[in-house]
């Protein structure tokens, strides 16, 4: 007896798998359907989906309505009810008989096909005219925010008596980010200032007057005469600034960067030799400025004073020298504007002027025939406005007229009294006085972000600002800070002073090691060293840091 064959084998497919596969199968969209001339085969789904980018079922494409044949039906009117069947399933209506062929010696139905005109369609979105009779519905397009200013990121705050904010603060310093210190008292951060400040938060004339009223400090003015490459060109009486500009409300001058350090009577006044200081911010650890000039009696030279009525400001920059800043607000508040300095040439790059008599080095640079035009600085229309003017105005830009700017880590901050900004090196910043301010700044430098500093010293683009002298000066202070605590049997302020002085023997050794006898020529004129005697001997200063942290380590830690 035979054996009966397979129950499946000849049969058809079954009608519920054809659906399935039917519904699996890619097809094309309506554009490319449309787009199919007569004796032409239209195109395949992997070059309607892939190729051309189509998206099922496209009926928003121009001309869609003519798919349509009873033209009733508009691509609207598809959308709305795909929304209503998504919600509501509708119920298929029961299919139509299929007419019957036409049987032997019956003419064939005559159809009615219109020879294209012009060139043959590819099925591209481009091939699609617009209908006679009845045009396209656009798409719907909600408001998803691009014509709105930029949004800026929030400035990230740390309790000062918290005792985890030490180490987020070094954190943040590390990768770049700037905090803001909360909690932080003018005694905090300018002892010899906080006389200034009334308790309701006013200025105190008087006391202003009588530590610094005849001190001779530069005024910024942005008028017709304003220049980037020399932006203070006066200098004016503390006293007189207060009355005719303080007083007055008037912001046509801007009290800008006075380094009060360096004048000896303000320095009596304010520093006094041997006057204590005021441990370092949560975050920070000892200054290494500190040690840079004798003169100030161990104090940092690098301490301004800003003074200004409302609307004051500082335009779009990044301070030299690869140094952290401290801006502490006594007197009203300080609008700033931070770009990370990873940033900072996404920033820089469309800032670039093409005015070759600002480059000293113009003549010499070999002209780029490839170079990369500029539509905001070279010539032609129309000229747009530089990119960091418009990223530190009041009122940003959108993302729609400024698209690079959705690239940059930006935040803005109202900075106000009891709060410290902490800055990393190379971030690019704004400061704008909202209300009429008085604040202090100061650089800062400690072995937690020293990368920035190695830089300058290395490029020597640091006008004011000598790193090699500084290196020198904070590798010896260190040394006899760690030769203090060791004597004083401190050890735990040994350990840390020998933690510093360690990072700071790296960057000494590097320069040993790297530097040939001309770098180090170079070096020590750009650190003034024609007038110390026997100049800068990198190789002693390397053997005395050794036997110092070798004498801690044989003991000293005990």
């Amino acid at each position: 007896m035979a054996s009966a064959s397979p129950r499946h084998s000849m049969s058809r497919t079954p009608r519920r798998c054809q659906k399935v596969m039917e519904a699996l199968v890619p097809k094309i969209c309506v554009a490319c359907k449309l787009a199919t001339g007569k004796d032409q085969k239209p195109p395949d789904p992997f070059h309607c989906r892939e190729v051309l980018g189509h998206v099922l079922p496209n009926w928003d494409a121009p001309g869609a309505d003519r798919y349509f044949e009873d033209a009733k039906t508009s691509p609207a009117d598809v959308l709305a009810m795909a929304a209503a069947e998504a919600v509501v399933p509708v119920r298929a209506p029961p299919k139509k008989k299929r007419p019957r062929s036409p049987g032997p010696g019956s003419p064939p139905p005559r159809h009615r096909i219109k020879a294209p005109t012009g060139p043959r369609p590819t099925g591209a979105m481009s091939d699609l005219k617009q209908g006679p009779t009845r045009a396209a519905a656009p798409a719907p397009r909600g408001d998803f925010g691009l014509k709105k200013p930029l949004v800026f990121g929030v400035v990230e705050k740390l309790a000062a008596d918290d005792p985890a904010t030490p180490l987020r603060a070094k954190e943040l310093r590390r990768g770049g980010v700037p905090c803001v210190l909360t909690g932080v008292a003018a005694a905090d951060v300018a002892p010899c200032m906080s006389d200034w400040v009334k308790p309701d938060g006013s200025l105190n004339d008087a006391a202003l007057l009588r530590d610094v009223g005849d001190e001779r400090a530069p005024i910024l003015r942005y008028d017709a005469a304003y220049s980037d490459a020399a932006p203070i060109r006066e200098a004016m009486r503390v006293a007189d600034f207060v009355k005719d500009h303080w007083a007055t409300g008037d912001a046509s001058a801007y009290l800008h960067q006075w380094q009060f350090p360096l004048s000896e009577t303000a320095r009596r006044t304010l520093l006094p030799r041997g006057a204590e200081k005021p441990p370092p911010l949560p975050g920070l650890d000892r200054d290494l400025l500190e040690h840079w000039l004798e003169r100030t009696g161990g104090h940092s030279a690098l301490q301004y004073v800003f003074m200004g009525g409302k609307g004051t400001h500082s335009r779009l920059h990044v301070d030299p020298g690869g140094l952290d800043l401290v801006i502490a607000p006594l007197i009203g508040t300080k609008e700033v504007t931070l770009v990370h300095r990873d940033d900072a040439e996404l920033v820089g790059a469309m800032c670039d002027s093409d005015d070759d008599d600002d480059d000293p080095h113009a003549a010499s640079r070999p002209v780029d025939p490839e170079a990369c035009f500029d539509a905001r600085t070279d010539d032609g229309e129309p000229k747009r406005k530089r990119l960091d003017a418009l990223l530190a105005a009041p009122t940003p830009p959108s993302l729609e007229e400024e698209p690079l700017l959705a690239l940059v880590r930006c935040w803005r901050h109202d900075l106000k009294p009891g709060e410290a900004l902490v800055m990393p090196e190379g971030t690019l910043h704004a400061v704008r006085n909202s209300t009429p301010a008085l604040s202090f700044h100061r650089f800062h430098l400690d072995t937690t972000n020293p990368a920035g500093f190695w830089k300058a010293l290395v490029d020597g683009d640091s006008p004011g600002i000598r790193p090699a002298e500084i290196l020198w000066n904070g590798t010896h202070g260190a040394m006899r800070a760690l030769d203090e605590a060791v004597d004083g049997g401190d050890g735990d302020a040994a350990r840390d002073r020998a933690e510093c002085l360690l990072k700071l023997r790296h960057l000494v050794g590097a320069i040993v090691r790297e530097f040939d006898p001309e770098d180090l020529a170079v070096l020590g004129r750009r650190a003034g060293s024609e007038g110390r005697r026997g100049g800068f001997d990198w190789r002693g200063l390397l053997e005395d840091v050794d036997d110092t942290l070798g004498y801690w380590a044989a003991g000293g830690d005990a």
